[in-house]
């Protein structure tokens, strides 16, 4: 799969757990709120955090893909590259001091 495929799955799984926290969490405060005591709900919550935390555990393998492989890649490219100096050698430029005479 190429670099930027797996950075797109990445951003794509990423957004969809923040979506699935996003209603989780408005799923939460409906039920904190709400005046029924309902034992489906328990359960809808239990299910919308799980779904949130899977969500989560994709959007982690994907970064952890998309990182790998462009670690991977700027290895390759260091390694068909001719290596550079890291110090340059310095180019030393005589000068002439030239005294001024305080006699004047």
């Amino acid at each position: 799969m190429p670099l930027k495929d797996k950075w797109k799955d990445f951003g794509k799984s990423t957004g969809e757990a923040f979506t699935d926290f996003g209603e989780a969490v408005v799923e939460t405060v409906k039920v904190a709120f709400s005046d029924e005591n309902d034992p489906d709900q328990n359960q809808k919550l239990k299910e919308s955090w799980k779904k949130t935390g899977k969500g989560f555990g994709e959007a982690g393998k994907n970064l952890g893909k998309a990182a790998k492989g462009t670690l991977d890649k700027v290895c390759d490219d260091e390694k068909k590259e001719p290596q550079k100096e890291e110090h340059p050698q310095e180019t030393i430029i005589e000068a002439e001091v030239i005294e001024e005479n305080e006699d004047k």
